[in-house]
């Protein structure tokens, strides 16, 4: 295997559909592939959940296995009947960070069980728009330091269970109305509040030592500003020059050479220039019998000749 699949094997994340491991993924593995991502549509039991992971290991030992469990709203482990933990919005109104620490110890408990060495919660977004639908309950609330201080607990109770943590999605998906999943967000923050307000949580969660951050996808022009050409909210950006395409002209091919139909069923030869220029060739034909001169030419000579009309 080539150096560029090498190093693309050990960033990817795949999923997969069914509840046992494909043979594409542990081929993959056996290549070098260090990590698999699982969803709802992998787990139906503890049981098989423990049984598919250690089948994974058993082609690469340090596989990274990773999952979204964040409870509340958002479950892997308990997709077909909800989760049994709070959500996030649930420990941040109790305010009780001791509370959220005891829960994310639980939670990873489970994980580790189950072999998932890396979640990716929790979710440190702010969350500063109520019509955010895609962040909401997701969040601990809308005061960045109560985010802040409930991150901070949520990865250290985690990573006490033995599971990492991947905090998200820095820099901040709370003041969105636009659900990212199904298009693209822009958030027109500038610096001073993004600081203020966003980065407060990840600052949190990389001082208690998460082991992972998992970016958003959305546009935020106070760091990372627009090309030229600005799209409008909501929208793609586009880049800033495009190249011009030029048609290219056509070539006709002899009028002998075209062919309309299949000669092999019944079709024939045509001559389509004629068929769409044939007018223009008839009014031309129209014009000539029309003109006087050639008219007196073919008559004189008639008379020349002793006959009494024209030749044709």
């Amino acid at each position: 295997m080539d150096t560029l699949n090498r190093d693309a094997l050990t960033v990817l994340q795949p999923g997969f559909t069914g509840t046992t491991p494909p043979d594409w993924l542990l081929r993959r593995l056996g290549e070098g592939l260090a990590s698999v991502g699982l969803f709802g549509r992998n787990i139906a039991s503890p049981e098989q959940l423990a049984a598919l992971t250690a089948r994974l290991r058993a082609e690469r030992p340090d596989v990274l296995v990773a999952i979204d469990e964040e409870g509340g709203d958002v479950t892997r482990l308990e997709v077909r009947t909800g989760s049994s933990f709070p959500g996030n919005l649930a420990l941040g109104t109790v305010d009780d960070t001791a509370l959220t620490r005891a829960v994310a110890r639980e939670l990873g408990h489970r994980l580790a069980a189950c072999g998932v060495n890396l979640n990716w919660a929790p979710s440190a977004d702010v969350n500063s728009d109520p019509d955010n639908p895609v962040i909401g309950v997701r969040s601990f609330g809308a005061d960045p330091a109560l985010v802040a201080r409930h991150t901070a607990a949520y990865v250290e109770g985690l990573q006490a269970a033995g599971v990492a943590a991947c905090t998200k999605h820095f820099p901040g998906h709370g003041d969105t109305a636009v659900d990212s999943h199904h298009d693209l967000p822009r958030i027109d923050a500038d610096l001073a509040t993004l600081q203020a307000r966003e980065l407060v949580p990840f600052r949190a969660a990389v001082a208690a030592g998460t082991k992972a951050v998992m970016s958003a996808h959305i546009l935020l022009p106070a760091l990372d500003p627009p090309p030229a050409r600005d799209p409008q909210p909501g929208r793609p950006a586009r880049p800033a020059a495009r190249t011009r395409h030029r048609r290219r002209p056509r070539l006709r091919r002899p009028r002998r050479h075209r062919r309309h139909g299949d000669a092999g069923r019944g079709g024939r030869l045509r001559d389509r220039t004629r068929q769409r220029h044939g007018h223009r060739r008839g009014r031309r034909r129209h014009l000539r019998r029309r003109r006087p001169g050639r008219r007196r030419h073919r008559a004189a000579a008639a008379r020349r000749a002793g006959r009494s009309r024209p030749v044709r």
